[in-house]
């Protein structure tokens, strides 16, 4: 399978990066490293660096956690235009989860300075991943709440 520039710029535009303006997508698609990863393959693990962003082309990524007993839990199943793994670049940490492969999948690989090239050319184009990155931390706020009103109450 090989991902064109074309399915770069389509994933990109289904992506948070689909507010940005056109040249700003498409600066990025050709910035963007393209990888193609089997079925179950994965393409980082957790505690790997954050070298990259990657936004799904094709296929699909399922985020996987470890818990302290070793036993996997599936956190996420992301489909194309979803993007994933950028928490760990712009904090300059280590992977929190990782990705793998549901079936022949495709992604577009977003290194910290590609990304910084395009915003420092097109500014306003940080704000669609902003809202994207706000957008995010209000869901795992509202799982975090969630999870804790389902604490019995012992007393």
């Amino acid at each position: 399978m090989s991902i064109a520039a074309q399915d770069v710029v389509a994933s990109l535009e289904a992506s948070p990066f689909g507010r940005m303006e056109p040249d700003a997508r498409f600066a990025l698609a050709r910035l963007a490293r393209r990888i193609q990863i089997d079925d179950g393959d994965y393409l980082f693990r957790e505690g790997d660096a954050g070298d990259a962003a990657y936004v799904v082309a094709s296929g699909g990524i399922e985020i996987v956690g470890r818990l302290p007993d070793g036993q996997e839990v599936v956190r996420a199943r992301l489909g194309p235009g979803a993007l994933f793994g950028e928490l760990a670049l712009f904090a300059g940490g280590r992977r929190a989860a990782s990705a793998r492969a549901l079936g022949p999948t495709a992604v577009a690989a977003l290194d910290f300075e590609s990304l910084r090239q395009v915003l420092r050319t097109w500014p306003d184009a940080a704000f669609g991943l902003l809202r994207h990155l706000t957008e995010k931390f209000l869901e795992l706020e509202r799982a975090h709440r969630a999870a804790i009103d389902s604490i019995p109450d012992d007393s």
